[in-house]
């Protein structure tokens, strides 16, 4: 289960936040995650709950935001949401394309005291 060493790495990334800006409580943690990561949000929440007990991130709420993929063609220019894992133009039927959202996975914000 890959959730569990994301939500042990959040907590890593929030901890050191908060211990260099003061903060003693976290309220929330807003994340960012690209569709094409695969990311289980009921599993990372489990984890984050699970990871944060008994620390000053113990309650916190996990907030996601999610980006659905697009692709652009490299050969028409064309942007457009892939279906699946393949994309494929449906401007010029070209298979010569480049994922450019949907991979994401960052923290956006932190809201501690």
């Amino acid at each position: 289960m890959h959730e569990l060493a994301l939500a042990n790495g959040i907590l890593s990334i929030v901890d050191a936040s908060m211990h260099q800006h003061g903060c003693t409580k976290l309220y929330s943690v807003s994340i960012v995650v690209g569709r094409l990561t695969c990311v289980d949000e009921h599993a990372l929440r489990f984890a984050f709950d699970s990871v944060t007990k008994g620390t000053i991130a113990a309650g916190a709420e996990l907030m996601f935001e999610f980006k659905n993929p697009l692709a652009k063609c490299n050969w028409c220019q064309l942007e457009f949401e892939p279906e699946g894992f393949i994309a494929v133009c449906p401007g010029c039927k070209k298979a010569d394309t480049e994922i450019t959202n949907g991979k994401e996975l960052y923290i956006k914000s932190i809201e501690a005291e």
